[in-house]
């Protein structure tokens, strides 16, 4: 841990800028939002990508 729980890290890094530039369908996993993931392991190793729906990468 680096002081800070997981689920308020992921909400900074993607909620929270995605309201600052008003952009209203991005910015959270919720149906109908645009979204790009990234899943990362507990080493912050690249795990899988999705880019617009298509995978770029998976080593899951």
């Amino acid at each position: 841990s680096y002081g800070m729980p997981v689920e308020n890290a992921v909400k900074f890094a993607s909620m929270n800028p995605a309201q600052v530039m008003k952009y209203s369908r991005q910015g959270a996993l919720i149906p109908g939002f645009d979204a790009d993931v990234v899943v990362f392991d507990k080493y912050c190793n690249v795990l899988a990508t999705i880019i617009k729906g298509s995978i770029k990468k998976n080593i899951l």
